[in-house]
């Protein structure tokens, strides 16, 4: 990625991770930013991310052995991304370049995002 881009793509995340709209944040509608690495511990979190300015908004979390496919759900800090299963509630939180990534019957895991 050539080195100018590298602050739009942190300014977009940054922006979606902060709840911004679509116009806000300067992403089109059906636009997707990704896919960013993730590093989780413990591990066994999401390897990457890939975000979808559709409506609604959504998250596509890579786990390396599945897809998941998150909707962006209401939040009063953050980005939160969440979808109910049987088992319980999946839930990708972001804020900023960190997440919370929870899955039923698992232990919670903490995030970092990469930017470029």
């Amino acid at each position: 990625m050539p080195a100018a881009a590298k602050p739009l793509v942190a300014l977009g995340l940054l922006c979606l991770a902060a709840a911004c709209s679509g116009a806000e944040s300067g992403a089109e509608s059906g636009e997707r930013l990704g896919p960013f690495a993730v590093s989780c511990s413990p591990a066994g979190g999401p390897v990457a991310v890939t975000f979808l300015n559709d409506e609604p908004a959504r998250a596509v979390l890579d786990l390396g052995t599945e897809e998941l496919l998150l909707p962006r759900a209401r939040s009063g800090s953050g980005a939160r991304y969440a979808a109910e299963a049987a088992a319980g509630e999946t839930v990708f939180w972001v804020k900023g370049d960190s997440a919370r990534f929870e899955r039923p019957e698992q232990p919670t895991r903490r995030c970092a995002i990469a930017s470029d």
